[in-house]
């Protein structure tokens, strides 16, 4: 009885354990692959890099290392990481919350188009958040973010028509 209670706990242990050992793996390895194309120089490796660590996906996670790869890719240009590092800042996540910094990457991104940093510098200039508050300015980021499909915005229009924001 023992023992075929030993092989059947062994057997779901195994059997759990098994595809999520797999992953693991799979995951450390694309970690390892995905690294060396950042550390080359690729932007979007960075900020794939940086959301692995964001994530703990094949890696421990670690803000800090993701808001340092976010940041590289960031200085480059490159308006995902803008976005991404918009959002640390905003958070206060593994740097030191500010606002003013958030609306800087946010804009960063948002003038190459960058729907959901479109949507987030809305915000802020709806709130005054890190800028001085302009409806005007409010209106003009969510309908850009609006065009491009982000459904949130749209609602938020909607809801800024309903308060006399817009005419």
């Amino acid at each position: 009885m023992k023992k075929t209670a030993f092989a059947f706990t062994l057997a779901l242990c195994l059997g759990f354990a098994g595809p999520a050992l797999a992953r693991n793996t799979a995951d450390k390895a694309k970690f390892r692959e995905t690294r060396a194309a950042a550390e080359r120089g690729d932007a979007d490796a960075q900020v794939q890099l940086a959301s692995m660590y964001a994530n703990g996906k094949g890696v421990a996670l670690d803000y800090a290392q993701a808001a340092v790869w976010y940041r590289t890719a960031a200085d480059h240009g490159y308006a995902p990481a803008q976005a991404r590092l918009g959002q640390m800042y905003l958070e206060g996540r593994s740097v030191a919350q500010d606002y003013a910094q958030a609306a800087t990457w946010f804009r960063k991104a948002a003038e190459q188009g960058d729907v959901f940093a479109q949507h987030k510098l809305g915000g802020m200039y709806l709130t005054g958040s890190g800028v001085e508050r302009d409806k005007a300015q409010a209106v003009a980021w969510y309908r850009k973010a609006a065009e491009q499909g982000d459904v949130d915005a749209q609602e938020m229009l909607q809801h800024l028509k309903a308060a006399g924001w817009i005419k």
